[in-house]
């Protein structure tokens, strides 16, 4: 008996030191778990706010793009005087404001050619909820021209082609062409009827013995540089956009159009506004009749039994850029009258007064420092 109870003691004993030993195990082992548990939550959680601000941080940067973006086009819709060199301004816009800053990069001694500008928007995003301190800030640029909504007015027929610069058909005063230098609206002071070079066969009167007032001299580019129209921008779309590529019968409210054409022909047209052809005008019918200004790239061929154009006519612009044929211009033997119209003119080409932006060169990440 004394063995047995020794034995059941031993086991007794062996039994506490495992449920202790069991015990020191299970505690770390708890711990452990806990710490992983927790480790593991606050990972999730730091990855949800993570995830939280990497989406706050992108609506953020998609609206400083916007802000950036709407304010440099409420600054180039809104100027109605060239700004100066490094003028600043700034424009609250919806999400935030921005500073809009020009830059003059070309500056033409000659009031009529435009400049040539970098105008740079720095946004600011704006979040009432959370302070006055900025969410975001991007800088976009935008390349332009000012352009200044006029045109030299050399004469009432600008003729700037060669070989010859004005023929009348059949000879010099055979045809039944009237050229006017004379404002007919009574604002502006005369121009003279025709500039050309010295190979012009015109004659120097109209057909009732007035004088056509004749500025006859130098060579085809020199009276083309002396419109101051940028053909080749003209030409190449960096300096309109035009309302039409074609002609709108009757339409009075003085539209820009442009045509692409080596020969425009026309068959009874009216119309009114700013008119560039890149080739030949040929009017056909019973009429032309245009307010405005006209401006050709080749020359006038008159065949229809009356062409009128009041304003101001510009030929053989290709002479600036080498384009098809700046060489001819001819008025034909059918009724013409060009009249000078300063009126007619200043509507023609009032609404190029203003920025205009110069093809693909709007920057949308302009580096700062």
């Amino acid at each position: 008996m004394d063995g047995l109870g020794e034995t059941l003691g031993m086991l007794s004993a062996r039994t506490k030191l495992q449920v202790r030993r069991e015990r020191g195990f299970a505690l770390p082992m708890t711990i452990l778990l806990v710490a992983m548990l927790t480790v593991m939550l606050s990972a999730a959680f730091a990855r949800v706010s993570a995830d939280r601000r990497v989406a706050d941080s992108t609506e953020w940067t998609v609206a400083s793009l916007a802000v950036a973006q709407s304010a440099l086009s409420t600054y180039m819709n809104s100027q109605t005087l060239p700004p100066t060199d490094g003028d600043s301004v700034r424009i609250n816009v919806t999400g935030g404001y921005a500073w809009v800053v020009p830059r003059i990069i070309q500056d033409p001694p000659d009031p009529v050619l435009p400049k040539k500008y970098v105008i740079r928007s720095t946004a600011f995003v704006i979040d009432p909820a959370q302070g006055s301190e900025p969410l975001a800030t991007r800088t976009v640029a935008q390349f332009a021209q000012w352009q200044p909504g006029d045109i030299r007015r050399v004469s009432a027929f600008t003729a700037a082609g060669d070989n010859p610069a004005i023929q009348e058909e059949g000879g010099a005063g055979s045809a039944d062409m009237w050229i006017d230098g004379e404002d007919q609206c009574a604002e502006a002071p005369a121009i003279p009827g025709v500039r050309t070079h010295n190979s012009s066969q015109l004659a120097a009167n109209n057909p009732d013995s007035e004088s056509r007032n004749l500025n006859v001299g130098g060579s085809a580019m020199q009276v083309a540089l002396e419109t101051g129209i940028d053909w080749a921008a003209i030409t190449s779309g960096e300096a309109l956009l035009p309302d039409y590529t074609a002609l709108v019968p009757d339409d009075t409210t003085y539209k820009t159009y442009y045509i692409d054409a080596y020969r425009l022909v026309t068959n009874n047209v009216r119309g009114t506004g700013l008119l560039v052809i890149t080739g030949e005008l040929e009017t056909k019918g019973s009429y032309f009749e245009w307010d405005g200004v006209v401006l050709l790239g080749r020359h006038l061929d008159t065949d229809a039994s009356n062409t009128e154009i009041q304003g101001l006519l510009v030929t053989g612009l290709n002479t600036l850029t080498g384009g098809p044929d700046p060489h001819y211009n001819e008025v034909d033997e059918d009724r013409s009258h060009i009249y000078y119209d300063s009126c007619k003119v200043r509507r023609a080409v009032a609404r190029w007064k203003g920025f205009v932006p110069m093809p693909s060169s709007w920057v949308d990440s302009w580096a700062t420092y």
